[in-house]
């Protein structure tokens, strides 16, 4: 006998499943599509992975990427829920859709010799500047927020400046415990994708304190860094001292801000000026913005080996990435880019970023040359990686660590960027990988 008085609990639960259903969103990405579309269906794309990575996504979503595309950015995937996973595919016909975590540098002009058979990258002393972002003569008119346990006043000091009119004041009454507790910035900004950002400022503080350099990102939720490379910590003393460092900027926005974030730093009862800021747009300087784990030449077979200074430089192939100028250099017999055909710098990072996240759906996606892991990112769970192809992938060192995807033969540390195999591989520099090359390898742009 049919149990009447379960009819309403059933058709509840119908009904709230169905609304689920049609609740749930398909968005496309191509790289001829403009992320002001909506990306809701095929002739309306969005362009960029930044666009994605911004969502908003649902549990049950899914992003389908266009096969026979390809990306030189980084996807931080959103989370689903338990059978609601948000999915990330491919749509059209031809190779999957390919993620890239390099920079290619197969013009001659991306090459300077150096002597002795060392060439460089275009480094940022090279840069060209091309515009004022901040000008110091305009006396730009930072604000402060504080929140949580920190207290903190922003003034205009007319007395104490380094260069007249006036220096920006900050009085901590109290530091509090994070950095976001205390905020001094400058907004709105306008950025161009492709350029180097050089910051440079004075400052000093009545107690001594070790102080990041401002971070460039989003002026708005979801706070995004638009300009890369760690920013150092200066030393701030008691007197005047002068502090520069350079952005490599991927985005074109206009709502950017220039951020110093002093929370749990800058010490209780101090006070801190600020002065003599410029931000200066430059062009012409390569992006590496971090460590290169790897070279890869012409597709492959032929990778660089990495060394850890710049007196290991000694055969083809040999490469270097310093640090502190955000350039690679690289033992070749004449300039690379007229030895090889393609040269792909895998950068320290992960192909797909998916820290902290959740049920997730990985299908028919390509990911290359990502300096760090292909996929990479703590404390997750529910992901699936089906019908996905990863290659030439790790490399880049971590800040006092070994470096990301190091092969290891019986606890040995083998050369980071070569394959594990009896046989050598011909290096990047060396005439021989060509004749190595075999089949048609994909282009990449």
């Amino acid at each position: 006998m049919t149990n009447l008085a379960s009819w309403p609990v059933t058709l509840a639960v119908l009904l709230l499943s169905s609304a689920i259903a049609l609740s749930q969103t398909t968005s496309y990405v191509a790289t001829d599509g403009s992320d002001e579309n909506d990306g809701a269906s095929e002739a309306s794309p969005w362009q960029t992975i930044a666009r994605v990575n911004l969502g908003p996504l649902e549990p049950g979503d899914t992003v389908l990427l266009r096969r026979g595309d390809q990306w030189r950015e980084s996807l931080v995937p959103h989370s689903g829920e338990e059978d609601l996973p948000i999915i990330y595919g491919a749509f059209g016909e031809g190779d999957k859709p390919l993620l890239l975590g390099s920079v290619a540098l197969n013009d001659p002009d991306d090459w300077v010799d150096k002597g002795n058979n060392i060439w460089s990258t275009v480094g940022p002393e090279e840069a060209e500047p091309v515009r004022t972002i901040v000008d110091p003569a305009a006396d730009p008119a930072f604000g402060l927020w504080h929140e949580g346990e920190a207290d903190a006043r922003l003034s205009r000091d007319g007395d104490d400046v380094d260069s007249p009119p006036v220096s920006i004041r900050v009085e901590c009454v109290a530091s509090g415990e994070k950095s976001n507790e205390i905020q001094v910035s400058l907004s709105p900004l306008s950025l161009n994708a492709g350029t180097l950002l050089r910051l440079s400022a004075r400052a000093k503080c009545t107690k001594p304190f070790g102080m990041p350099l401002a971070m460039i990102q989003k002026n708005g939720p979801p706070w995004t860094a638009y300009g890369r490379g760690a920013a150092p910590t200066v030393q701030i003393t008691g007197e005047w001292q002068t502090f520069t460092h350079d952005y490599l900027n991927y985005t074109t926005a206009d709502d950017a801000r220039l951020t110093f974030y002093l929370g749990g730093m800058i010490p209780d009862d101090s006070v801190l000026h600020i002065d003599s800021v410029s931000l200066i747009e430059c062009v012409g300087a390569q992006q590496l913005p971090a460590d290169v784990g790897n070279i890869i030449v012409d597709g492959g077979p032929g990778c660089g080996r990495k060394k850890f200074n710049e007196e290991e430089l000694a055969a083809p192939g040999d490469y270097w990435y310093d640090e502190a100028r955000h350039i690679v250099k690289l033992y070749a017999r004449e300039n690379p880019a007229v030895l090889h055909e393609s040269l792909e710098l895998a950068i320290k990072g992960h192909g797909i970023n998916q820290g902290g996240k959740h049920h997730v759906t990985y299908e028919n996606l390509a990911v290359m040359y990502a300096g760090s892991h292909g996929i990479g990112g703590g404390s997750t769970h529910h992901i699936i990686v089906r019908d996905c192809d990863f290659g030439f992938i790790g490399g880049g060192r971590p800040d006092g660590g070994r470096p990301h995807g190091a092969l290891r033969e019986r606890h040995r540390v083998l050369g980071f960027g070569q394959r594990l195999s009896r046989r050598a591989l011909p290096a990047v520099g060396d005439l021989r990988c060509r004749a190595h090359q075999s089949g048609q390898r994909r282009q990449h742009r």
